[in-house]
């Protein structure tokens, strides 16, 4: 059976698209065999509301109190940790650092979906080279520990083209430079979505980079083998070994 030991991509309701508690998600990760379960949801932007996309600053206490006294109440069946999933935006970038040295949580993981422009936060649209160096710079920072879904651009993108190629050896060229392990996302392969990309994929075995994969979890439910099964099968086509990530 095709067994994943961690997973370091979870959501919680409070980014207002995902539903069930907490403890749901630590205990449907105990069923399905994983060993180290990161909680990551959308970080808080400060000062700012997305609702329905992200926690806003005033539930960061609550939602870390939450997932210390999880790791507390299971820390003889399973490995908690906690952290956010971050986009880079250079307006926020050095509260996210603060963050990250405040010993509060423990990771960050690039999940970039909207980008800064000029003064404004939006979507990339077709714009992938700036996606592209958007996530070479959030690589440059040094504080995230793995890019999740590195072909979120591609639900902006009609066809293929070559400038999606572009976009991705940019990224895996800093990926290969930095030791910076990319996301096989799983949530992706639920949904049918445009990625994981097996042209993506098929680029970055050129360069030396690292894989996880993330279940990008969203409901408890999410954590399922039949799933698994379907991401194992990605990865065997491709042949492709996933890292043993410790957090």
């Amino acid at each position: 059976m095709n067994k994943i030991i961690y997973n370091y991509h979870t959501h919680t309701s409070r980014c207002g698209h995902a539903v069930g508690l907490d403890e749901e998600y630590v205990i449907k990760a105990i069923e399905l065999g994983i060993k180290r379960l990161g909680f990551s949801d959308h970080i808080f932007f400060p000062g700012l509301s997305q609702k329905g996309v992200r926690m806003n600053e005033d539930e960061v206490d609550g939602y870390l109190k939450s997932i210390h006294q999880l790791k507390e109440k299971y820390k003889d069946q399973i490995d908690i940790k906690v952290g956010f999933e971050a986009e880079y935006l250079p307006m926020f970038i050095d509260e996210y650092k603060d963050l990250v040295k405040s010993g509060k949580i423990d990771y960050l993981i690039l999940g970039q979906h909207f980008g800064q422009f000029a003064n404004k936060i939006d979507i990339y649209k077709e714009d992938v080279i700036r996606y592209a160096l958007d996530v070479k710079g959030a690589i440059s920072v040094g504080i995230f520990t793995y890019i999740a879904h590195p072909d979120h651009f591609l639900l902006g993108v009609k066809k293929w083209n070559e400038n999606c190629e572009k976009a991705v050896r940019i990224i895996m060229q800093a990926c290969e430079e930095t030791g910076t392990p990319i996301e096989i996302n799983i949530l992706g392969i639920r949904e049918h979505r445009p990625y994981p990309s097996k042209e993506l994929f098929k680029i970055s075995k050129e360069y030396n980079v690292k894989y996880v994969l993330g279940v990008d979890a969203h409901k408890p439910e999410d954590f399922n083998q039949k799933d698994i099964d379907r991401a194992f099968t990605f990865l065997k086509e491709l042949d492709i070994d996933i890292l043993n990530l410790k957090i």
